[in-house]
């Protein structure tokens, strides 16, 4: 009886060092960059990286937006939140909203936010860039004009 309950007590550490925010990292030339564009204008910038932390692959990002048209705006966070980055042909996350939303226009120099996934670190990760793939989305608005918003990764 004992016995089950110390293998599951001894298991809780490991959840949450999995679990664990990863440390802040700073946006450079070293990052991958993707983007997208809405058909009614505005622009997605997605900065990406990855790095090894505890034996593990850490995930580190940030966003921002371009010129925004006015009923795109709010649709970004949407657009990251279905995004997913793989390595090396191997998908390590899907959902990206836990990336940092920069200032319009932000980049370099921005402070990325980072999550170590469950994914263990292999050595061929460290010369692959990561790439990122965001979903074709369509939104259409509920108010009386009915405009539909597309959004479309770019080529990089």
């Amino acid at each position: 009886m004992f016995r089950g309950r110390t293998h599951f007590l001894a298991a809780i550490p490991l959840a949450l060092a999995l679990a664990a925010p990863a440390r802040a990292d700073t946006v450079s030339t070293d990052y991958t960059v993707a983007q997208g564009a809405w058909n009614s204008g505005g622009t997605l910038t997605l900065y990406s990286r990855v790095r090894e932390e505890a034996g593990r692959v850490a995930v580190c990002g940030a966003w921002s937006m371009g010129w925004e048209a006015s009923g795109t705006i709010f649709l970004n966070e949407s657009v990251v939140d279905a995004a997913h980055l793989s390595i090396a042909g191997e998908r390590i996350v899907t959902g990206l909203g836990f990336m940092t939303r920069l200032p319009k226009d932000g980049g370099i120099g921005g402070t990325a936010a980072c999550k170590v996934t469950g994914a263990p670190w292999r050595p061929e990760y460290a010369a692959a860039e990561p790439e990122v793939r965001f979903p074709r989305m369509v939104f259409i608005d509920d108010d009386i004009s009915g405009e539909k918003h597309v959004f479309r990764q770019l080529r990089n």
